[in-house]
């Protein structure tokens, strides 16, 4: 079997090797060894003459023992590939690598468990049922009681079984890929405030709006006589954000004029938060943080969860918008407080959740290709669809919302009590609905109190209370808590 790995798997890789970098030749042999040294070492662990309890013991060591070499096998292939093209490639590049070592190998463990469990027990009751005899053990024992006898007929049974299922596997992925979800022709239905937006980009033109997007260049009186000579476009956009808005080009491709015309709506925004920000006009910085925020949202909402968008439209910079509104709560009077809170507990109200937008990538993915189809059902398949999916970018835009939405009521509630609540309860109804809930864990945002500070955080990622100590920056792992700090006053 060694033999026949050995020649045959550097023998196919090579037929490739004109299409292929060295490095993609190298992992590809990697990848064609690995399986058959776990296929060689589980064969071992059923027919060696070790006791039983070892080689039972054996599989899950062996298992995580497997899948780290693996990675840190590829890890070390990515390393020398940047070590050969210069410092600053690898300086760059092994960083953030790094980080994907561990989580990696947790991910790949799942798969190769299974698949290292089901050979052992198939491999097992095979031997019982006299299927192969490597060893020579059962022609050496040539007497055969009743028990045994009994026992190989339902090894056989068993054998068998597992071969149906294994022959099941690939009809079943067959038939998935033959029968695609048909794309939906509309999700949503009524009069759509994206249509607003858009028309209200075509009334800016491309031309303006490449004007305004080098806003550097511009001085407050040239920008506030652009903005002004565009208010019917701005009052198109807000007849937009009073509709119920969604985007429609999920199963559809943006056209060319659609996404300048959306892209000159993001650049009108621009200009006129740098304009609030140099003339220090609190309400009009707001507005327009706000109205960018509703824009983004329409723009996710309708959309698959890989989708995190043209680079320069509103969605692109949905968590900066976020930090802008945490970082202007200071200056935020009460009744501003009031009102934002109401936008933002409607717009926490019509979020679409990640299972949803990542049931239309899988849609798209089923109708864009058998290589694509594929791709999608295996990674649903070995849990690969999380990462696929972009779940992680979802739940921490989903948190940042929430950590806003608690600030701006914890900013009413202090007004009125000259004092910060002693547990999050305490906001609701007044102030919030319910206590948010912490998207990466099943319960509610975390809250901590000392005196007139206070921190709100998210069990991130890896979804551990770490009692609030904070991912390290650069991090890859996950490992700690997603903290937002704020002071009174």
């Amino acid at each position: 079997m060694l033999a026949v790995v050995l020649v045959a798997v550097p023998t196919a890789v090579a037929a490739r090797m004109p299409l292929l970098p060295w490095h993609t030749y190298l992992l590809a042999i990697l990848d064609g060894f690995f399986p058959a040294l776990i296929a060689l070492v589980s064969v071992w662990l059923i027919c060696g003459h070790a006791p039983k309890w070892i080689r039972i013991a054996a599989v899950v060591p062996l298992t995580f023992l497997l899948s780290l070499v693996y990675i840190a096998a590829q890890f070390s292939i990515l390393i020398l590939r940047y070590w050969i093209e210069g410092p600053n490639s690898l300086t760059s590049n092994v960083e953030y690598y790094r980080g994907f070592l561990w989580s990696s190998t947790l991910m790949w463990t799942k798969p190769v468990a299974i698949g290292i469990a089901a050979l052992c027990a198939w491999l097992y009751f095979a031997r019982r049922a006299g299927w192969f005899d490597p060893l020579g053990d059962r022609r050496a024992n040539a007497s055969q009681t009743v028990e045994p006898i009994k026992f190989n007929r339902w090894a056989n049974r068993i054998a068998i079984g597992f071969v149906c299922l294994v022959a099941i596997f690939p009809i079943a992925l067959l038939y998935k890929l033959m029968t695609p979800t048909p794309l939906p022709l509309n999700e949503f239905s009524g009069n759509n405030g994206f249509d607003d937006f858009l028309e209200a980009g075509r009334m800016i033109g491309p031309a303006t709006g490449t004007r305004l997007r080098n806003w550097g260049r511009l001085s407050d009186a040239q920008i506030r006589t652009e903005l002004e000579t565009l208010k019917p476009a701005l009052d198109r956009m807000r007849a937009g954000i009073e509709k119920n808005a969604w985007n429609p080009n999920v199963y559809r491709p943006w056209s060319n004029e659609d996404y300048r015309a959306f892209a000159a709506l993001a650049d009108i925004l621009s200009a006129q938060g740098e304009l609030a920000r140099r003339s220090k006009n609190t309400s009009l910085e707001l507005r327009n943080n706000l109205d960018a925020l509703w824009i983004a949202h329409a723009e996710i909402r309708g959309s698959a969860s890989n989708d995190y968008f043209a680079g320069g439209c509103p969605a692109y910079f949905e968590t900066d918008l976020y930090s802008n509104l945490w970082n202007m709560c200071h200056r935020l009077t009460a009744a501003q407080c009031e009102a934002t809170g109401k936008e933002l507990n409607e717009i926490s109200s019509r979020r679409e959740p990640w299972a949803l937008r990542d049931q239309r990538r899988r849609i798209i993915e089923a109708n864009a290709g058998w290589n694509a189809h594929l791709t999608s059902l295996l990674g649903y398949w070995s849990g690969e669809h999380l990462v696929q999916g972009r779940r992680e970018e979802h739940f921490k835009r989903e948190t940042m919302l929430q950590m806003v939405r608690v600030l701006v009521a914890m900013k009413q509630f202090h007004a009125k009590h000259s004092e910060l609540p002693v547990a999050l309860n305490e906001l609701v109804p007044d102030y919030l609905p319910a206590v948010p809930g912490d998207p990466f864990g099943n319960g509610p945002m975390q809250y901590r109190k000392n005196g007139e500070f206070f921190a709100l955080y998210s069990v991130g990622p890896d979804g551990d209370d770490d009692g609030a100590t904070a991912v390290a920056q650069n991090s890859q792992s996950g490992e700690g808590d997603w903290t937002k700090e704020f002071l009174f006053p």
